[in-house]
C-alpha cells in the first residue's frame, strides 16, 4: 500500500464523519466519541506496529484497519442513537457495508484489501475464528488490542468522572448503577474466562467484563502500555472493596505479572508462515520453500518451516523465511564476483502477475529466480568436525571417503576444508553422504570437480568473512544448476539453515558449539529420542523462541544490520 492512499483514506474518514454532524448537541457529543476514539486507536495502533518491527507496508495496512474498524458506528448511532450491538445491529458488519457502498478500498490489492475487511469483521468478536493464521491473525490481533487500549483509557476515564459526579464524558452504558455485581461474572475472572457481554447487569458487571478483557491481550507491548497507565488497578478502584473483589485483583494483576515474567524470560513469540496462499497459483512444496514454476522461472518463498533430519516440524521458527532469503541476498552479492548465480530479483512489485499483488505474504521472503537443470547432488563442504562428519569420524576415521589425522576431538578446525557430498533426497527421506568418486559416477567428473573446487573456493572466502565478523563457518551446503550450459549458484547460500555458525568467542573443541544454527533444533530432538522418521513433533515454546532468536543474531551479526523483526504472537 501506498502512502499516498494512507494520506487518502484519512481524508475520506474526516469528510465522512464530518458529514454526520448536525445540530443535535447529544448526537454532535457522541459522534465526536467515537470520532475521537478512532484516532487514538490510530496512534495505539501505530505505537504497537513500531514496537513489533512492522514494515512500512504493514504499518499502513494495520493503520488503515484502526482508522476504518468503528465507521460502521457513525450510521449506527445516526439510526439508532445508540452504541449496542446487541439491541442494534453489528457495527462491525455495517462498516463494511459503509466501505462497500462508498468504493473506498476498491483501489487497494484484493490481498491486502481482505485483510483490512477481515480485521474489521473479526475485531469486535469476543473471541477471533479458530482457522485463522499468517497475516490475518497478526492485523486481527493487533486492532483488537488498539482497541482495547483506547477503550481502558475511556472507560477508566468515564468511571472517573462518573465517581465524581461530573458530566464531562457523554458514555450510555445501558446498564443501571447498583451497588452490586453478578458473582458470576467474577466465578469467570477468577477461572481465567472472558466475561460475555450479554451477562452484564449492571455499572459493575460492566467493569468485570472489561478487567476479564486482559486475557485477550495478544502483544507484550500492550501489557507493557496497560501496566504503565494503571488501568487495572483503577478499576479496582471502582468496584466496591469485597472479599470477592480482592480475589479478583490478585488474580488479574497476579496473570499480568506472570505475562510479563513469561515474555522476560522467552520472548515475543510471533505467528509464523508455514505455508503461502496465492489463491490464482498453485506452487510445489520442498522441505521448507514454496516454489512456483513460471516457465523460464521460478518464484522461491522460505516460510517459517524447519526440517531437522529430513523431517518437517509441525510448528514453525518465526521470522526463519525472512532471515534466510535476506542472508542469501547479502551472500549473492557478496559472491557476485566469483560466481554466477540464479536470483534475478527479490522485489515483489517487479514479479509477474499475480505475484506482484501478494506483497504481504512475499514481501522479504521471497526470490524470482533462473529455472534451471539442478545438479543432483548436495554440494557439502567442511571446515570442522561436526554433526554426522563426527559421527562418522568416530566409527573409520573418515567423513564421505575422505581420510582425517587421527585423535581429532568433536568440533575440531580440519587441516583443510573437505568436500563431502550427499545425495539430494524426497520430502520425508534422509539424505545420504557419498564419496566424491560416486558424486563423478553421478553428474560426470569435469561438473563434479568445477562444484568440489568452487565449494571450497566460495567457502574459504565466506569463512574469512565470517571470522571477520567473530563467527566461525563450521561447514555449510552449496546447490548448483546448469543454464545455458553454465554451472551457476543455486537455492539458499551460506544460512543458519544450510551451514553451521558457531561464535569465534566461545569456541572450544571437544564439545558441542553454542550455534547460530538449527543445530539447536536438532540438540533438542537427540535429547528426547526422536526417531528421525515420520511425522515432525510440535517444537516446545522455548526451543522455538530461542531458535527464532538465533536466528536473528546470525543475520545481525553477518551483515551488520539491525534486523526489522516484521519485514514483510501468542
Amino acid at each position: 500500500m501506498e502512502r499516498k492512499q494512507l494520506e487518502k483514506f484519512r481524508s475520506w474518514f474526516d469528510n465522512y464523519v464530518d458529514g454526520f454532524y448536525n445540530n443535535d448537541d447529544f448526537v454532535n457529543a457522541h459522534l465526536k466519541l467515537k470520532q475521537e476514539h478512532t484516532l487514538r486507536v490510530c496512534r495505539e495502533m501505530q505505537f504497537l506496529a513500531n514496537e513489533l518491527g512492522l514494515a512500512e507496508n504493514q504499518k499502513r495496512i494495520a493503520e488503515v484497519i484502526a482508522l476504518f474498524h468503528d465507521i460502521g458506528r457513525f450510521k449506527q448511532f445516526i439510526k439508532y442513537r445508540m452504541y449496542n450491538d446487541v439491541k442494534t445491529v453489528s457495527h462491525s458488519l455495517l462498516g463494511l457495508e459503509v466501505l462497500k457502498e462508498e468504493k473506498v478500498l476498491e483501489d487497494v490489492d484484493k490481498e491486502e484489501r481482505e485483510l483490512i475487511e477481515k480485521a474489521i469483521e473479526y475485531h469486535g468478536l469476543k473471541e477471533l475464528p479458530g482457522d485463522l493464521n499468517g497475516q490475518c491473525l497478526l492485523l486481527s490481533k493487533l486492532i483488537r488490542d488498539a482497541d482495547k487500549l483506547d477503550v481502558f483509557y475511556v472507560a477508566t476515564e468515564y468511571f472517573k468522572h462518573y465517581k465524581n459526579k461530573q458530566k464531562k464524558v457523554f458514555l450510555e452504558l445501558g446498564v443501571p448503577d447498583e451497588p452490586g455485581y453478578s458473582h458470576g461474572l467474577v466465578e469467570a475472572i477468577l477461572n481465567g474466562r472472558q466475561i460475555d457481554y450479554n451477562h452484564v447487569r449492571t455499572l459493575n458487571d460492566m467493569k468485570l467484563l472489561q478487567l476479564g478483557w486482559v486475557y485477550d491481550v495478544n502483544f507484550p507491548p500492550t501489557l507493557k502500555r496497560i501496566k504503565q497507565r494503571k488501568f487495572l488497578e483503577m478499576l479496582l478502584g471502582f468496584l466496591p472493596q469485597t472479599e470477592d473483589i480482592q480475589k479478583v485483583e490478585e488474580k488479574i494483576l497476579g496473570y499480568v505479572d506472570s505475562r510479563c515474567e513469561e515474555i522476560k524470560k522467552k520472548g515475543i513469540i510471533m505467528e509464523t508462515v508455514l505455508q503461502t496462499n496465492i489463491t490464482e497459483a498453485k506452487s510445489g512444496q520442498g522441505k521448507v520453500r514454496d516454489i512456483y514454476d513460471l516457465g523460464d522461472k521460478l518464484l522461491i518463498v522460505a516460510t517459517d518451516r524447519i526440517s531437522a533430519f529430513d523431517v518437517v516440524m509441525a510448528n514453525g521458527i518465526p521470522y526463519k523465511g525472512i532471515v534466510l532469503t535476506q542472508i542469501s541476498l547479502f551472500w549473492f552479492d557478496f559472491l557476485s564476483g566469483d560466481v554466477e548465480h540464479h536470483l534475478i530479483s527479490d522485489d515483489v512489485k517487479s514479479f509477474p502477475q499475480p505475484f506482484c499483488n501478494y506483497g504481504v505474504q512475499l514481501a522479504g521472503r521471497s526470490m524470482l529466480v533462473k529455472k534451471v537443470d539442478v545438479l543432483p547432488i548436495e554440494c557439502v563442504v567442511r571446515g570442522y568436525l561436526a554433526g554426522s562428519g563426527w559421527k562418522e569420524y568416530k566409527v573409520s576415521q573418515r567423513v564421505c571417503g575422505v581420510k582425517l589425522p587421527a585423535g581429532l576431538k568433536q568440533c575440531e578446525k580440519l587441516p583443510e576444508p573437505i568436500f563431502t557430498p550427499a545425495t539430494k533426497a524426497e520430502r520425508g527421506t534422509h539424505d545420504e553422504n557419498i564419496s566424491f568418486e560416486q558424486s563423478v559416477d553421478m553428474v560426470g567428473r569435469e561438473q563434479a570437480q568445477y562444484v568440489r573446487d568452487k565449494s571450497i573456493e566460495i567457502f574459504k572466502k565466506a569463512g574469512k568473512y565470517a571470522e571477520s565478523k567473530g563467527l566461525i563457518l563450521a561447514d555449510t551446503k552449496f546447490e548448483w544448476g546448469i543454464t545455458d550450459g553454465k554451472i551457476i549458484l543455486i537455492d539458499e547460500v551460506l544460512t543458519p539453515d544450510s551451514s553451521r555458525f558457531w561464535p569465534a568467542n566461545k569456541y572450544k573443541p571437544g564439545r558441542d558449539q553454542e550455534s547460530f544454527d538449527k543445530q539447536f533444533v536438532r540438540n533438542y530432538l537427540e535429547s528426547i529420542n526422536f526417531d528421525k522418521s515420520g511425522p515432525g513433533v510440535e517444537l516446545p515454546k522455548d526451543i522455538v523462541a530461542k531458535t527464532s532468536q538465533k536466528y536473528i543474531e546470525a543475520y545481525e551479526q553477518l551483515t551488520g544490520k539491525k534486523f526489522h523483526t516484521m519485514n514483510n504472537p501468542q
